[in-house]
């Protein structure tokens, strides 16, 4: 729907702002789309691909303190901090840390289900919208445990899922290898996650996305974004290398480098990056019928159009550093012990900057200082799985819809 005079700006064409940018469009708004590069073509192109409505709990946990050392220790870790990097994510931490206390863990659960509970209605509905349903399959995924604990650790993750309403099953090692024939032998539970979904291909999805956002007319501006400009002390135009683009309502969703924007319209948030890798194995040679996720790895592999993505990890070294092309070597190896048939001869590897805040929320809703600024970004891993609903939020806020769910907790101003 459009022609109702109501005009919006997002910046950032990544899942998340392609997802707000046809919210809006389907509200009436004529929108316009800006990035320095084509959709798709940042964080979003290299994503697990999964759709998940099962994630319940923070990054941040108790504990997380006593695991700091071994961070900085094994820099091929599941989540590790580069040295060099440290004074500057020093601050980050401090908040990160003070977030893992019981209490707080409790709250920010539910924030997050919020959230992401709603992920796969949410998303059928823009695919089926957008003509883009062929690109995702609701095959759920399935956790695997190693080792002695393993039992104690699957029963725990199925415990907090339960007591947020989220379907999860117990499974032993035969049931498992039903699901996914050819898993290690040292594989002994699982849990499966059945109301869970993934794309086949995240770059199509967002490419396919962004070819309906333009078809029903909206507009899409290859630009890097420089500054925004101001008029009487309102914000009224971008300053961009193409020159200055003006805007009536401006959403920010440029992911890990939404910081200097958010800062330039009066708010400080202790925005960081969790640089995440991938290996993509194509004619891998074993039929991986839906995701799998390793507890011990802190991995997704995940079958998809061209073959098998291993994505995840964590680590903490900004947005200048080199990738440490060796933690992808890990991820390979990694991927190799869970499905030994499977072959790597043919292996391309990619690192992305995940957005992400200490808390492990993103900024979703208006800033207070502007009537006509809003923010959609920080979603760090779960920026696929929650920018359907993210985009409807927006729509709704910005037609004075209440929104369907309460945004206190992503507010810009929680920190």
């Amino acid at each position: 729907m459009t022609g109702t005079g109501r005009s919006a700006t997002v910046v950032g064409a990544g899942i998340v702002g392609v997802a707000t940018a046809i919210a809006l469009q389907r509200a009436g708004f004529q929108v316009t789309l800006v990035d320095r590069q084509e959709p798709g073509r940042a964080t979003s192109f290299g994503n697990a691909g999964i759709l998940s409505g099962t994630t319940a709990m923070p990054l941040a946990t108790p504990g997380i303190l006593a695991q700091v050392p071994k961070m900085l220790l094994d820099p091929l870790g599941p989540l590790t901090i580069r040295w060099s990097y440290l004074p500057k994510i020093a601050p980050w931490l401090v908040q990160f840390v003070r977030n893992a206390q019981p209490a707080r863990v409790e709250e920010l659960s539910k924030a997050i289900v919020a959230l992401s509970k709603p992920t796969m209605s949410a998303w059928m509905d823009l695919a089926k919208h957008a003509e883009a349903t062929d690109l995702i399959e609701r095959k759920g995924w399935v956790g695997v445990y190693e080792g002695e604990n393993a039992a104690k650790k699957a029963q725990a993750d199925i415990d907090v899922r339960v007591r947020r309403d989220i379907k999860a099953e117990m499974l032993t090692a035969d049931e498992v290898r039903q699901l996914v024939p050819g898993l290690a032998r040292t594989v002994t539970h699982g849990v499966f996650h059945p109301e869970a979904g993934h794309t086949v291909s995240p770059i199509q999805l967002t490419e396919r996305l962004a070819a309906h956002f333009r078809r029903a007319g909206g507009i899409l501006l290859q630009a890097t974004v420089e500054d925004i400009g101001f008029t009487d002390g309102r914000p009224t135009h971008l300053v961009t290398d193409k020159g200055p683009q003006p805007f009536d309502k401006i959403v920010i969703a440029a992911g890990a480098w939404s910081k200097k924007l958010v800062a330039r319209l009066g708010h400080t948030v202790p925005l960081d990056t969790e640089r995440g890798y991938h290996v993509m194995i194509s004619d891998p040679g074993i039929d991986l019928r839906l995701p799998v996720s390793s507890s011990e790895g802190k991995f997704f592999a995940t079958p998809m159009a061209g073959g098998i993505r291993i994505a995840g990890t964590v680590e903490l070294a900004g947005l200048d550093a080199a990738p440490n092309w060796k933690r992808a070597d890990a991820l390979l190896e990694k991927g190799r012990r869970l499905l030994p048939g499977m072959k790597t001869e043919k292996v391309e590897t990619w690192m992305g900057f995940r957005p992400t805040l200490p808390d492990s929320l993103p900024v979703i809703g208006p800033s207070p200082r502007h009537d006509n600024v809003f923010f959609a970004f920080g979603h760090h891993h779960l920026g696929l799985t929650q920018s359907a609903m993210t985009g409807r939020l927006i729509a709704q806020v910005m037609t004075g819809t209440p929104p369907e769910i309460d945004l206190t907790p992503y507010r810009v101003d929680r920190f």
